[in-house]
């Protein structure tokens, strides 16, 4: 601890010296060690987190072990609590892999700081996956370090080098008992976790004498051979073993698998194959068993991706999926965790080899980690442009509803005619409204802007030029047709809706003590006329480009520019196949018209068609030829 400075993932020494240590009536003399304390709840050991150690239902329960995380989702339905819960998982995950990779760099082999003795950061395990992961190890840190290994001091000019078998990074442990101990190199490792060439230094000890020969046996013949096959490859020499990446390799990828299994065992199986009973067999020789035998366990309990499978476990079948997560990709808007259970199998099943070449490296599983923060992120933001989506789509419908509204309140189009011809036949420019004393005076033109407003009378003026012009002898004064009265009600409705509610405000019992209403204030008979109503539009059975009578399918899509177009029947907001072209369009609202892209039309288009695809909203496929 010294010689590493309290570099992260490491703590600082503050005080190392001899104590008395008490236990019972004894008294031992101990080294008492003085450190930072991480305690609860601003770190979290990582066992406690993903629950592969709890002290309670309820925290086992609360914990982020993926049956917890399945049971959540199961009873709430809530998709992005499932994503958050996975983006913890993830990221615990590959802060471990970069406090490993930081302690190989300094010459330190951690092969009991797996499960236990690895304390996270709550604050940095934020469920956001576009929240990056913090810079180095800041966020974790590696404690009881008793059973780490690294390579002894020599008296030579050049430290030894470690070699090309295990990646360049690793220590040189003594193989005998006494000479490990004298240096203070005890590789005490977690169990279920150690790697065949980990084992091979402690399995060197003996085995139990209570464990029958059928597991005995194929245990010592085990350990020759993969003796024989690291002295030809330099890692066994006189000093001792070497111990390095490829072993923390294989300890992570055992703890994804263990993770993914989410407590169903896997010695069932290998107990099974060789047909043992294992109220007789050592939990130490059981898992020496297993590690090297594993080239025929494989395949008993994980498939050829990675994924763990049922092995030997009463009142089930054998080779059945058993990770909880499996099934839940099936369900609508959730292919992404399949994709996220792939990956992390994937992990599991490059490392869980016997041969150290071929397991890969520490920087190997931190871009598999990565990548799955990645897929994670994107399906963040699908997640939040649904949202936002579904949200415009609800404004949408409720300013269409409130239009509908209008237009039915409006009068019908044959009231609207008679009405307009009993105001030509009284030889009037008058639209009366429905009472009495209340109408707009139109001054002509009378559809061609926008009427003014004032409390009593709406009139358009139109401001006299200053020398008038006697009118041309063809120019003679005709009345609106019945169309033109028509689309005017759309822009005087809602004038007429004013002039009611000012009546009824005027005609309401004025209370006790109130001050007389206001004198309405004078006309403005100076303003410029406001621009004329849009022009009418055309039915169109299919799309055409906005203010025209194009066929929108014959004009051509261009980079980065959506169509804007307008069709009569009924639109939703979302991914259509066009018949025409074949292709897949992206229509959104617009005001009073609607832009189309193609999902093949430039990059972004196309991205945001995969990403459709990711939370099962994808652009369709075109119907089957007939």
């Amino acid at each position: 601890m010294r010689m590493l400075g309290g570099r992260p993932p490491f703590l600082p020494l503050h005080v190392a010296g001899k104590g008395a240590f008490v236990r019972g009536t004894t008294q031992e003399r101990r080294t008492c060690l003085v450190m930072p304390l991480l305690k609860e709840p601003e770190w979290v050991e990582f066992s406690r987190l993903c629950g592969l150690k709890w002290s309670s239902v309820s925290e086992r329960e609360g914990s982020y072990h993926l049956s917890s995380i399945t049971a959540r989702y199961r009873r709430t339905k809530d998709a992005r609590q499932l994503l958050g819960d996975l983006t913890v998982v993830t990221k615990a995950v590959a802060q471990m892999a970069t406090a490993h990779d930081y302690a190989l760099e300094e010459g330190v082999v951690c092969v009991d700081a797996f499960a236990n003795n690895v304390m996270l950061e709550r604050s940095r395990l934020c469920p956001d996956p576009s929240v990056p992961l913090p810079e180095a190890c800041h966020g974790v840190r590696m404690i009881d370090l008793a059973n780490s290994v690294c390579t002894p001091p020599t008296d030579t000019a050049s430290p030894p080098t470690p070699p090309p078998l295990i990646g360049g990074r690793g220590a040189r442990v003594p193989t005998e008992k006494a000479d490990r101990q004298r240096l203070r190199q005890i590789p005490t490792g977690t169990r279920w976790l150690c790697s065949p060439e980990h084992l091979l230094l402690n399995g060197g000890n003996g085995l139990s004498a209570a464990t029958p020969d059928a597991v005995s046996e194929p245990i010592k013949e085990a350990m020759e051979d993969l003796s024989c096959e690291l002295q030809l490859a330099g890692a066994v020499v006189r000093e001792g073993l070497w111990v390095g990446e490829p072993a923390v390799v294989w300890s992570l990828c055992m703890l994804i698998e263990l993770l993914l299994r989410a407590g169903h065992s896997m010695m069932e199986g290998v107990l099974e194959l060789f047909g043992i009973d294992d109220s007789t067999v050592p939990l130490q020789d059981q898992e020496l068993l297993m590690v090297m035998q594993w080239d025929k366990f494989r395949e008993l309990v994980m498939d050829d991706d990675g994924r763990p499978l049922v092995a030997g476990e009463p009142d089930t079948p054998d080779h059945q999926p058993v990770c909880p997560l499996d099934g839940l990709g099936e369900e609508d808007g959730l292919p992404w965790v399949d994709d996220w259970l792939d990956i992390f199998a994937g992990i599991a099943a490059k490392g869980l080899v016997t041969n150290q070449q071929q397991r890969g490296t520490v920087a190997d599983i931190k871009g598999a980690l990565s990548r799955a923060l990645d897929l994670l992120s994107e399906v963040q933001k699908a997640m939040d442009e649904l949202h936002a989506g579904a949200a415009a789509e609800g404004r949408e419908a409720a300013e269409e509803e409130r239009d509908e509204e209008d237009m039915a309140s409006m009068p019908e189009e044959s009231e609207g005619h008679e009405h307009l011809q009993q105001q030509q036949s009284q030889g009037g420019d008058q639209l009366e409204g429905h009472e009495g004393d209340e109408r707009v005076t139109l001054q002509q033109p009378p559809l061609s802007a926008q009427p003014v407003i004032s409390s009593e009378v709406v009139e358009v003026v139109v401001e006299a030029e200053d020398e008038p012009k006697e009118p041309h002898p063809a120019a003679t004064h005709t009345h609106p047709s019945p169309h033109e009265a028509t689309r005017a009600r759309a822009v005087l409705l809602p004038h007429i809706k004013a002039l009611h509610a000012a009546r009824r405000a005027r005609d309401a019992p004025m209370p006790p003590q109130s001050p007389p209403p206001a004198a309405p204030s004078g006309h403005d008979h100076h303003r410029e006329p406001p621009p004329p109503p849009p022009p009418r539009r055309h039915q169109c059975s299919i799309p055409v480009m906005n203010g025209t009578n194009m066929p929108a399918h014959q004009v051509p899509y261009y980079p980065t520019f959506a169509k804007v177009v307008r069709v009569s029947k009924p639109v939703s907001r979302g991914w259509w196949h066009n018949p025409f072209t074949g292709e897949a369009e992206w229509w959104w609202r617009s005001t009073g018209a609607w832009e189309v892209r193609s999902a093949s039309q430039d990059v972004g288009m196309k991205a945001w068609a995969l990403l459709s695809a990711a939370v099962g909203r994808g652009p369709p496929a075109p119907p089957p030829s007939q």
